[in-house]
């Protein structure tokens, strides 16, 4: 006779489980086969959306970079384009004589500014009571904020206005054509976070552990308070993630209401599109407690 497989058998129904397990054995090793080569494809695919992050960062720096070496050129162009001869002795001159806005140690090069307050910054951190050191560490900013590049700049008077500031009030103070490329770098540094029309200091890495470890087990009128302190200092897609956390903390404590699940859906969403702002959060919070408290 003539089996499922197509060959000729005896009809035992020993060697038809033996054939069956074979059979058997053989699709569960293509299984495993196919799940290493989707592993395989997942793999493929992070690393080309990291080298296409990768590309996209370098577009963004080469922008930058186009653009100041197109100011750079546009100025000289415009020193070069004068005809007078009396002028441009005069640009020699003042270039020549005038001192620079800048004045430097002639060993160091540092900014005379800075020097000056390193001595009693360092002190002011060695013995915070002295007195004679008390201001060390403001005039240290504060010197900072006057001669540093762009990014000493931006933390600089971040730190000197409590940790935060308007968007365009701080590119107005800092006053540098690099000034959005200097932002990008000290987001991607993690040193600051832009929150709307706000930009913050980071937290540090410390804060963020203490908030990681209680989402677990802090009260539900707890967990809100610390999404409402957490959303005037997060980003969209970190905040996202953290009610994400809050929407598992609620759901691996069996809480019947299926409605809050559903509107933090509609928050997370609202977030990614931009139709919900932080003050909008606010109120939607005020929701949660009602509902979940």
């Amino acid at each position: 006779m003539v089996n499922p497989f197509g060959e000729k058998t005896s009809g035992s129904k020993y060697e038809w489980m033996a054939k069956y397990e074979s059979e058997k054995n053989r699709a569960e090793a293509l299984q495993s086969r196919l799940g290493e080569f989707q592993q395989l494809i997942q793999q493929y695919e992070e690393a080309l959306n990291q080298l296409l992050k990768a590309k996209e960062d370098l577009e963004t720096d080469n922008g930058y970079l186009r653009n100041m070496i197109a100011e750079r050129d546009e100025t000289i162009e415009q020193l070069q384009g004068s005809n007078s001869p009396v002028k441009s002795s005069s640009v020699v001159t003042s270039v020549s004589t005038s001192p620079a806005p800048q004045q430097v140690t002639p060993s160091e090069g540092i900014p005379i500014e800075l020097a000056n307050t390193i001595i009693p910054m360092m002190c002011h951190f060695f013995n915070q009571e002295d007195e004679r050191f008390t201001d060390g560490y403001r005039d240290f900013v504060e010197a900072v904020i006057q001669t540093g590049d762009t990014e000493m700049k931006i933390i600089g008077l971040l730190i000197k206005h409590g940790g935060s500031g308007p968007y365009e009030k701080l590119q107005q103070s800092v006053g540098s054509s690099d000034f959005e490329y200097a932002i990008d770098q000290l987001v991607r540094k993690r040193l600051i976070k832009r929150v709307g029309n706000l930009v913050n200091l980071g937290i540090s890495s410390e804060d963020a552990e203490i908030e990681e470890s209680k989402w677990r087990t802090a009260p539900i009128p707890e967990l809100i308070d610390m999404l409402g302190k957490l959303s005037t200092s997060l980003s969209d897609a970190e905040l996202i993630e953290a009610i994400e956390k809050f929407r598992d903390s609620i759901q691996n404590r069996e809480i019947p209401a299926t409605t809050i699940f559903f509107s933090i859906r509609k928050t997370i969403e609202g977030i990614k599109k931009g139709s919900i702002s932080r003050k909008d959060f606010g109120e939607i919070l005020k929701e949660w407690r009602t509902k979940l408290t």
